[in-house]
């Protein structure tokens, strides 16, 4: 689709490449891609004509015409003109599972049956199916996902395992399963029996010395099958319900006490209460950035932030800058999944099946943002 006039306000343009002769004499890359401002400005050249040759895939007077994989061109090519790098990955998936290597090595039968090569030149995209996977690859980043202990009347923590452990194990990037918050020895026991590769066992509510027993306790057993051990101190409270707390500031972490905990636990992060709290905030918090500061440099260990949803992008940066390596979004994620749902009813979807994949368009941008965000882009490894 990309502009409708585009093909007539822009001149195809594609990469830069070397001679034949001089890129034999070595295996490096060859090609100097456009940015991606002018790659956009490429998808927009496809002209929303009414019949797309460009993916018909057919036989016309014993010559093959347009891509035989019936690969969406016009809707990828409106998704880089857009600038919607993430989506446009995920719909050149749906008809292929190689197009990193497609968008090296075809011949672009696309780019032959377009309509705007009738009487100019094609819209290039193989040069923007290239550009789609190589900002897919680099938005790779590590991610942790997982279940709370809160959450578990919903279903069993056998039949979360089921599906999250191996698709954890078959994604391309480092991928963390946690068990949040758990708040019984037995049910943090029942996550490392089914994989779980990083366990919080939550003591906040208990006196100081029985959750360094406690969380001493865990991290023996967890560091002897490899798994990591997240504890709270402080408490973080709810913006609502049980859990909302009167005083916060009475529950906020101690620097001093922080750095003999971390001494006597062993734990590998600490979740701090410095004025965040779960669910949505009925008002702007106001993080202490300074008692951020002091316990990151206490405690030298990755510090996790509960209650991230809501926060302004600036306290965020800020946290991260200051030492938070783990952010919990939950609320957020969930938001954007009720959203997607009622935006795919209003759409006139009234499958479950179909409202599935608005939900999850809806989340995966919302993780998209934070990721970016959080500056974990490009970090896999």
């Amino acid at each position: 689709m990309g502009k409708p006039t585009g093909f007539l306000e822009y001149e195809r343009e594609t990469a830069k490449v070397l001679p034949p002769k001089v890129r034999i004499a070595n295996f490096k890359e060859f090609r100097t891609p456009l940015n991606k401002e002018k790659q956009k400005l490429q998808g927009a050249r496809c002209m929303a004509c009414g019949v797309p040759f460009c993916q018909s895939g057919m036989m016309i007077g014993g010559m093959a015409s347009g891509c035989p994989l019936h690969n969406l061109v016009p809707e990828t090519n409106d998704l880089v003109y857009t600038g919607n790098w993430k989506q446009a990955f995920l719909r050149l998936s749906k008809t292929h599972s190689f197009p990193e290597f497609t968008s090296r090595v075809c011949p672009a039968l696309c780019e032959a049956a377009c309509t705007c090569n009738i009487n100019g030149e094609p819209v290039s995209t193989k040069e923007n199916e290239r550009a789609i996977i190589e900002t897919a690859e680099e938005l790779q980043a590590p991610v942790m996902v997982g279940t709370a202990e809160v959450l578990l009347p919903a279903t069993e923590l056998n039949l979360v395992a089921d599906y999250l452990i191996p698709m954890a194990k078959k994604a391309s990037v480092p991928v963390c399963v946690h068990y949040d918050h758990g708040l019984t020895f037995e049910r943090c026991m029942e996550a490392l029996k089914l994989g779980f590769t990083s366990v919080m066992y939550d003591c906040s509510t208990v006196s100081y010395e029985e959750n360094v027993e406690r969380v001493a306790e865990m991290v023996k057993i967890c560091h002897a099958m490899g798994v990591t051990v997240e504890a709270e101190l402080g408490h973080v409270g709810d913006n609502a319900g049980a859990g909302k707390l009167e005083n916060p500031e009475d529950y906020y972490t101690d620097p001093d006490t922080a750095l003999d905990y971390i001494t006597r636990t062993g734990a590998d992060s600490l979740a701090v209460a410095v004025g965040n709290a779960h669910g949505d905030y009925a008002f702007p918090p106001k993080l202490d950035f300074d008692r951020i500061d002091v316990i990151s440099k206490k405690v030298n260990i990755p510090l996790v932030l509960h209650g991230g949803s809501g926060l302004a992008d600036n306290d965020f940066r800020q946290a991260v800058q200051l030492g938070v390596s783990k952010v919990n979004i939950f609320t957020d994620i969930d938001k954007a999944g009720k959203a997607g749902v009622e935006a795919g009813i209003a759409a006139g979807e009234r499958t479950m099946m179909g409202l599935i994949a608005y939900e999850i368009d809806a989340m995966k941008k919302v993780v998209a943002e934070k990721i970016r965000l959080f500056g974990s882009e490009g970090k896999a490894c």
